[in-house]
This record gives structure tokens, sequence and C-alpha cells, in this order.
């Protein structure tokens, strides 16, 4: 067989490689020393993005990665999953008032729920199955965890990016997101998830991990960091010498924090106690009304900043903000109201040219000062933006004067002063035949909602920068919400999609 491949160009041999899956190149590469050579780069290329769940499987699996020098040199993603085994808590639990998540929207139906089918027996091995790995995770200690991800990050040297997200697992082969999960305990899932994110940041830290990028828990939804949380985990990369964790090289974050949760636990010193790995027991709090003083109170949005300062060389940041109080409705007022103005105080961020900003509130003299400070902007993007003073209008054109390299802006839900009329504040609608619409995008109904035949409303949307400039092209006007006829369909699908991205869990 080596002899069919001695006359192939290079180009040729990558062909075939990439149309070959990963046990046809392992057997290929086994023939001879020769067809390995050939073969090792189409082979070493499965290794670029590695998908990894923070379970002892997991860990396995990374130390085996970690282990070859080729393998290890090959890796330059690595996307890590906390997982949560959730089995439904019992009739008297959810009596007894132990917090679930809200039902899921209508758009993201729930994947474990029961179904009629599932025989007596199908039903005791599930709970069999379950209970094992429930067992299996719980032997998996904070500090183990810690441990072997520090020593693969180690092994790991071309690494440059590291993301983490949170699934839970509902059965055998039911992964769900937190918002397709029935009868989710959250509080439990936010232990697990904080306790992931803590052993990240200092692997990363004690590692000294070069990575370019991070992302934490950016796509899952209702599932979170607490902001004294982020700042527990800073103060443990304090070293005795005063030294900070090597957080330097990083060019690119996205993080999503959250509003106060009770209890909080309280990091002593500046050093890891001997439980700081550890689930901290969060199922026994209690929801937080809006107007509470404890949750600005309990707020450390200094931690927060204090993270953004060990990145200076930070070109882009994304920055979610998840509201965990106990109000369902849409609010009059948000907490965290200095939380933006708080990270944009001081120029952070020489190098910035992407900024995403998800469910902050804000005022319009903030927004100027971030466009007046970080002028090199060449993507902004808003969601669920809530403005309590002037306009939109006024920001965007503070934003077109201030950063010239500007090219494109996503806008979605952005919030108008409550004093004006509506509250909600998207592009103006237009007559859907005066411009080309894709029917076949499978996120068109979560992009406009009708208002008439033939209106709609834009509540997402990417502008780019001819229109930007382009004198009165862009409108910002009440949406259907707040009284141009929204469906009930629509209206109903629209709100639990809010909750989605603003919360409570």
């Amino acid at each position: 067989m080596e002899s069919l491949f001695d006359p192939l160009a290079p180009e040729v041999i990558t062909l075939v490689g990439s149309l070959l899956d990963l046990p046809s190149l392992r057997s290929i590469r086994l023939a001879s020393r020769p067809l390995k050579l050939k073969f090792t780069p189409c082979f070493l290329r499965y290794f670029d993005i590695q998908n990894v769940d923070l379970t002892q499987q997991g860990f396995q699996r990374l130390k085996d990665l970690s282990s070859s020098p080729d393998i290890s040199r090959s890796v330059h993603t690595l996307n890590l999953t906390c997982v949560h085994y959730h089995f439904p808590p019992s009739h008297e639990e959810i009596l007894g008032g132990l917090e679930i998540s809200w039902k899921s929207t209508t758009n993201h139906p729930q994947k474990n729920q029961d179904h009629h089918g599932m025989s007596l027996v199908e039903g005791e091995e599930k709970k069999t199955w379950m209970a094992e790995q429930q067992i299996q995770q719980a032997g998996l200690t904070g500090l183990s965890m810690y441990e072997q991800l520090t020593q693969a990050l180690l092994a790991l040297n071309n690494l440059q990016v590291i993301t983490l997200e949170a699934v839970v697992v509902c059965g055998p082969a039911t992964r769900c997101g937190p918002e397709e999960t029935q009868y989710l305990v959250w509080r439990k899932l936010w232990a697990q998830a904080i306790q992931a994110f803590r052993v990240v940041m200092r692997a990363i830290s004690d590692s000294e991990a070069n990575i370019q990028s991070l992302i934490i828990y950016q796509k899952t939804k209702k599932c979170s960091i607490p902001t004294n949380e982020v700042a527990a985990a800073i103060a443990t990369t304090i070293r005795e010498d005063g030294e900070t964790g090597n957080y330097r090289s990083i060019k690119k974050l996205a993080i999503s924090v959250a509003t106060t949760v009770v209890p909080c636990r309280v990091t002593k010193g500046l050093c890891a106690d001997a439980n700081f790995f550890e689930l901290f027991d969060l199922t026994k709090g209690r929801m937080l009304n809006a107007d509470d003083p404890e949750v600005d109170a309990n707020a450390d949005v200094k931690g927060v900043v204090d993270l953004l300062r060990l990145m200076p060389m930070l070109n882009s940041l994304e920055i979610h903000l998840y509201n965990t109080t106990s109000s369902t409705d849409i609010p009059e007022e948000l907490p965290y109201q200095l939380f933006l103005s708080s990270l944009f105080q001081d120029r952070l961020f020489p190098h910035l040219e992407r900024l995403t900003l998800r469910g902050l509130p804000t005022t319009a003299e903030t927004m100027v000062h971030i466009f007046s400070t970080n002028n090199r902007l060449r993507y902004l993007g808003l969601q669920n933006v809530y403005l309590t003073s002037k306009s939109w209008d006024y920001v965007l054109d503070a934003a077109v004067k201030s950063c010239a390299a500007l090219e494109k802006v996503q806008l979605s839900n952005l919030w108008r002063p409550r004093g004006e009329s509506g509250g909600v504040t998207n592009l103006d609608y237009y007559q859907i035949t005066s411009r080309k619409l894709d029917s076949s995008d499978p996120d068109m109904r979560q992009k406009r909602f009708s208002c008439g035949p033939d209106y709609y409303v834009w509540h997402t949307r990417d502008i780019d920068k001819g229109e930007i400039e382009e004198q009165g092209m862009i409108d910002f006007n009440a949406s259907a919400y707040s009284g141009r006829g929204m469906a009930s369909w629509d209206a109903d699908c629209w709100i639990r999609a809010w909750m989605l991205e603003s919360g409570p869990p």
C-alpha cells in the first residue's frame, strides 16, 4: 500500500487525508513509518479543537491528550463543559420551597419530560444510571479537578482558546441546556458552574497558559457567575509576592456575570482556603426582590474591574449581566445601575476594537464616555441594554462621531427611559415589500414581529457602516410590544426570550 502513495504530491496526500475519518487515519499511520510521516499532519488536524467534559472520564481523556507531545502541540481550542446530572426533585421538595427554574420558552421545548411510552423498567434503569453518575461525579473533588486541569494546561503549550459552558444531563442520551430542563434546581447547577469557574481561572493562572481568548458561559442560558464570585476567583491568584495570575496574554474575553445570589460565600485572605475548589451549598438561599438593598450591597463590581485590569491587551470584550432578582415582569428599575460606568471609569482598554454589552442598565452619559475613551471600536453590539437617560438616537450619534473606525453595529431589544412612551425601543418598522427578506431564515421570528399586514418591527438587526453614516436612515421608535399590536403568540414568545437573556432563573 505504501507504494501507492509514493508518487503523490503533498497536496494530494492532504486531500486524501481530509477525506478520511480519525480511525482510518490511525490505521493508515500504523501501516509503515513513511505513511505515518505522510499522514501525521492530517491526523493532528483532528485535535485542533477539543471538547472535554469536567467529569472523571473527561479528565482522563484530557490526560491522554496532553501525554502525547505531537497531539498536545496540536490542540489550539479547549472547550470545557461543566456537567450537571439532573434528576427531577420530589413533589415534597417542591412543596417544601425548593427553588426550580421558570418554565422553558416556547422556542426551547423541555427535552427531559417523561414520555408516556417509557416502561417501568426503563424508568428504573434511568434512575439507576443517574444515581451512578451522581455518585461518580461527587467523587471528583474540586481540588482534583484543579490539579488535573493545571497539569494538562502545562502540556498544551500551543493552546489559544479556552471556553467554559454548562450542560444538564437528564439521561444516558439526553443533554439539555438549562432552559430546556424541566424542574431544574438552578442553584445546584450554579454551584457547580461557580466551582468550574474557580477551577478554570486558577488553573490558567498557575499554569501560566498564554491563551488569547477566554469565554465564560457565553452561550449557556440561565447560568452566570455572580460578581462576588468573580472577585473571589481573582483574589486567589494574587500570590504572596504580590504578583497576580497570568492573564496578560488574553485578547478576547466574553463573560456572563450575575447580580447577587444569596447566600454569598466569602473568601478569606488572598490565597485559597482548603475548601476553595469544593462545592458550596446554594440550595438554601432565597430570591431577592429587585429593590432589596442587599442586591447592590453584595455586588462586587470592583472585583470584575480587577479581572479586566489583569487583561491589558484586550481587543474584544463581551459583558453580559444576568438578573437574579425575583421579579418576572419587565422591570422599571434594575439593580447594578453603576456597573457599566464603574467598568469604564478608567481607560482600561487601549486596544479595544470589539465591544458587546448584554443586559446592562446604563445612562447616555456613560455610553458617550465609553465611545470617547475607546474610539478604536470597529464593532458595537447592544442587546437588552437599558437606557435610563436621554435617547438612543443621541447615543448612536455619539458612537458614529467618536469612533471613526466603526464598521458594524448590532442592535437587539434596546430599552428607552421609562418616562417616554413605550419601554422597548428598536429600529422603525418598514413595509416588507421594500426590503428583501430571507424567508428561510430559521431565526426570522426572533428578529422581527408583525405589526399589521405587511409591516414588521425589527428587534434584532445588523447595521453596516454605510447605513450608520447615512443621515436619517436609522430611526428608533417604540416597538410593537408597547402598543403597535404585536400578536399574542409573538408577544409571549418575545417576553420569554427576553427572560432567557435577562433572568430570573
